[in-house]
């Protein structure tokens, strides 16, 4: 005893063993233990009173009360399902162990001390075996032996002890009502507490069921059988399956089956009447995280210690997404959400949800990427968005000549390796400009991290002489990006002289020919050549040759005129009204 809290502790455990008086003068440890801790006889027996005024002896008074004037005290038997009832009652005050302790201390500090029976090794800690007197042994002793699969028993809780070891001869004996009810008879000569086990056989046809109802209402102290371990608590059951994903995997199986409901409802755990009622997966992990939400979650074969621990692995590795949609998707990771205390994350996750499906914007497998970056974004509130940087970061087409189409690309990079989708469009929209896409998409996790995107612009639909100012506006969740465009549209003056030379040239050339070709219709050799080609009797005889000549040359001219000019204005329009 190092402190004086430990000292006072230690005089309120001898107050309870020496029915609350103690003479310290008896008890030479404790007045060593003073000594040490700088307190004279005095002192110390000021600490003493000090201790008892302080402590609520209600709840072992109200014990002693109920040991002494029990009819199984004054039998001179104490069993556990006496002890039971008076441990419930002061469980608000004592722990269970406490309450059995001071249970104990009553019955062996009797004038006919209670001891506890039949095994070789009796446990002085607990009813595990009945306690009696002498007196009341040699009695009980004389009564018909009732024996169960070669064993002797004489407690109802010696009848489960031996069910629970010999399992494979109860499950034969439990086939139907046969044998036990009648071994439960002559146990308690008490038909009330037989006819429960009775109707055990008329409800439960599933053997196993039968079997852990029996086991479990004869002594709800027995522990669960697991993989061939035993565990007193569910705790220790939950906290050994953790330890790996295939023994979660195998307690989902028997927490499935109901076998766990069953054990918890016969023992009248804590926890029995908050049993989920659900019996699928979700409803085991509302059950294992109601007894410890610290216990780790499990997808797909991975462990994660904590939700930060799940967000850190996802943001460097895309393998795990599809995973915890299907966990968002299922609800299992709003179980474990809920039960850490983190209820604004699961009502943050179906807003989130909701609004992507609602939106239109994604498509099913764009959907299950945006939840899991929403979720991201949700538990680690320092994680980097998501978001998309452009160069160059403005563009200008001031003076553009209108002589033709004008493309220019535009890169868009996503800055992390998250998912975002975004929408494109041009703010305001102006006829004659456009983009080539009105969505794009990045996947840093997957190598997807970068495009262009491909701005046009046709002189044609746009006044010249006039500046015209709009956004590339690129839009998602988690920014509006703008990009400044200036566009304005100029006579094409270097491109009308070249083709003012161009087509200059070509008239030269056309009009070279043509008048190449009115000099040799003059020549004789042309003529005579026109003659023989003309038949005769016909008024082509009264036409001279050459006259007609001309006349097609005229004609070639005028065709030539017109189609150029023609031609000219189609090619040339600098305007959409033009």
């Amino acid at each position: 005893m190092r402190t004086p809290d430990e000292l006072e502790e230690y005089i309120r455990k001898l107050l309870v063993r020496n029915n609350l008086d103690i003479n310290i003068n008896q008890h030479p440890e404790l007045i060593s233990a003073g000594r040490d801790l700088g307190y004279d006889t005095g002192e110390l027996a000021a600490v003493v009173g000090r201790v008892y005024e302080s402590t609520d002896w209600r709840p072992y008074k109200l014990i002693e009360d109920q040991v002494i004037n029990s009819s199984s005290f004054s039998q001179g038997r104490f069993f556990n399902e006496h002890a039971r009832p008076i441990v419930e009652k002061v469980k608000d005050d004592l722990s269970a162990g406490e309450a059995i302790a001071y249970i104990i201390h009553i019955i062996s500090n009797q004038p006919n001390p209670f001891s506890p029976r039949l095994h070789p090794a009796p446990d002085t800690g607990s009813f595990r075996d009945p306690w009696m007197t002498d007196d009341a042994w040699d009695i009980y002793k004389k009564q018909q032996v009732v024996e169960w699969c070669g064993v002797e028993v004489i407690t109802l809780e010696q009848l489960g002890e031996v069910c629970f070891s010999k399992r494979e001869d109860t499950l034969q004996l439990i086939q139907n009502k046969l044998y036990l009810p009648p071994t439960i008879m002559l146990l308690t000569r008490s038909a009330a507490r037989t006819q429960p086990f009775e109707k055990i056989f008329d409800d439960i046809k599933d053997v196993e069921k039968r079997y852990l109802t029996i086991i479990y209402r004869l002594y709800n102290e027995l522990p669960f059988r697991f993989r061939g371990a035993m565990y007193k608590t569910l705790a220790d059951l939950m906290t050994e399956a953790c330890q790996s994903y295939e023994l979660l995997g195998q307690l989902h199986d028997v927490y499935s089956k109901g076998y766990i409901h069953i054990w918890q409802q016969e023992a009248q755990t804590a926890l029995a009447g908050h049993l989920p009622s659900n019996l699928g997966k979700n409803g085991f992990l509302e059950l294992l995280y109601t007894v410890n939400p610290q216990y780790p979650f499990y997808l797909n074969g991975q462990r994660y210690d904590s939700p930060t621990h799940l967000v850190t692995v996802a943001r460097t590795s895309g393998a795990v997404w599809k995973d915890i949609f299907q966990a968002i998707d299922h609800r299992e990771l709003h179980v474990w959400l809920e039960k850490l205390g983190q209820e604004p994350w699961c009502k943050g996750i179906d807003q989130q949800n909701t609004a992507i499906s609602d939106s239109g914007f994604y498509n099913d497998e764009e959907r299950k990427l945006a939840s899991v970056q929403a979720f991201i974004n949700l538990v680690d509130e320092t994680a980097t968005l998501p978001v998309i940087v452009a160069a160059p970061k403005e563009l200008s087409f001031i003076n553009s000549e209108a002589s033709h189409v004008i493309e220019s690309n535009l890169r868009l990079q996503l800055s992390t390796d998250g998912f975002v989708k975004a929408s494109l469009r041009l703010e305001p929209a102006i006829p004659g400009v456009s983009l080539d896409r009105t969505t794009v998409k990045f996947y840093g996790l997957v190598d997807n991290k970068q495009t262009d995107i491909k701005l046009t612009i046709d002189p044609v639909q746009l006044q010249k002489d006039t500046r015209y100012d709009f956004q590339i506006v690129i839009s998602s969740v988690y920014q509006d990006l703008r990009i400044p465009v200036a566009v304005s549209v100029v006579f094409p003056q270097k491109a009308y002289i070249i083709e003012l030379l161009k087509w200059g040239g070509m008239s030269a050339a056309f009009f070279l020919v043509i008048g190449w070709l009115a000099g040799a219709f003059q020549a004789a050799s042309f003529y005579m050549a026109m003659r023989q080609y003309l038949p005769w009797g016909l008024p082509w005889k009264y036409v001279e040759p050459v006259s007609i000549a001309y006349l097609l040359l005229l004609v070639m001219l005028g065709a030539g005129l017109f189609l150029s000019i023609r031609y000219i204005r189609r090619k040339y329009k600098t305007h959409a009204n033009d």
